[in-house]
């Protein structure tokens, strides 16, 4: 018995089924590999339409030139709501100065401090026997290198002359002083003095703690007497720290004290705020105890004053030989 043959558009049915099939697939597969590799975020649709009709149903397609733009947003108007911008405050600027013109810190050195009018003295500009140290200075006046107060008035002169310092008071009842050049307190000093020939119209002394006019020490002398006295001022008031002699007065006679007064003397003063000792020409003279001391140690001076019964020339006294000094311990 034979087989019955096989109708042959089953064969080219099957055929076209495996191709649709095969078509599916790739469009399928196609599909997933064009989303995962362009990371769209968008779903796959979920159903893929296929369309098998004939050529001229393809024409409902739509062309791409047809498919529509996305449209932009309207643009927004300021609303007159919005407060104007305000203008920027203005910051002082601070000039920045180049790195080339930065100051340089200079190293700093230690000057010795100065007084008015007491300019520091270089070693170099002594002359003669000068000397000067921090707590002390020896003056033969064989200049003016320490910077002594000069001066010449009508009422007196204060003069470096001949290699000595000279107070000359030209008026009646007149004092004319000066400071020691030196920025140390002086408690001990001395030096030569001399007065003039002949007579002797006034007196002249040392100054030591000079605070003010009204406060300070003082030992005077009298070259006509050959008498001192030493005395304290304070606020204004004279104590005198000599005793009474036997006449109720406070000069003593000083048997040290060479003569005539043109002959030279020296003396020497120690002056502490509670004690204050004299040598005359190297002989202990006196030594007195201040009860009541001024609160605070203060310069030296040398001073010249003239009695009111001055005539002619005045009084003029000649100092040399000048040492001051301050303990150190």
């Amino acid at each position: 018995m034979q087989k019955p043959e096989r109708s042959p558009w089953i064969t080219v049915l099957i055929i076209g089924l495996i191709l649709v099939i095969s078509c599916v697939c790739v469009v399928v597969l196609g599909g997933l590999a064009a989303y995962f590799l362009s990371g769209s975020s968008s779903f796959l649709p979920e159903s893929i339409e296929i369309n098998l009709g004939n050529e001229e149903d393809s024409g409902d397609l739509p062309v791409p030139s047809q498919i529509p733009e996305p449209t932009r947003p309207a643009a927004v108007e300021p609303t007159t709501d919005v407060p104007p911008p305000t203008e920027p405050v203005q910051v002082p600027s601070t000039p920045v100065i180049p790195p080339t013109e930065l100051p340089v810190a200079e190293e700093s050195v230690d000057e010795p401090t100065q007084e008015s009018g007491k300019p520091p003295v270089q070693e170099s500009s002594l002359t003669g026997k000068q000397e000067r140290s921090e707590n002390r200075i020896f003056d033969d006046f064989s200049s003016n290198s320490m910077d002594w107060y000069q001066s010449n008035r009508d009422d007196y002169s204060i003069l470096i002359e001949n290699g000595a310092y000279n107070i000359h008071v030209k008026s009646k009842d007149t004092m004319a002083w000066t400071e020691f050049p030196v920025d140390f307190i002086p408690y001990e000093f001395s030096f030569d003095v001399r007065g003039p020939a002949g007579e002797q119209n006034g007196t002249f002394g040392v100054e030591c703690h000079y605070l003010d006019d009204d406060n300070l020490y003082y030992v005077e002398f009298d070259l006509a007497t050959n008498e001192y006295t030493i005395a304290a001022k304070k606020e204004g008031v004279i104590i005198p720290l000599t005793k009474k002699n036997p006449k109720g007065q406070y000069w003593w006679k000083a048997t040290a004290l060479k003569s005539p007064a043109a002959t030279v003397n020296h003396i020497a003063v120690s002056c502490y705020l509670d004690s204050i000792t004299l040598f005359i020409n190297d002989k202990l003279v006196d030594q007195v105890e201040v009860k009541d001391p001024l609160p605070e140690p203060g310069d030296a001076t040398l001073y010249v004053y003239t009695y009111r019964s001055v005539e002619g020339d005045g009084y003029k006294v000649t100092f040399d030989n000048l040492e001051a000094y301050q303990p150190r311990q």
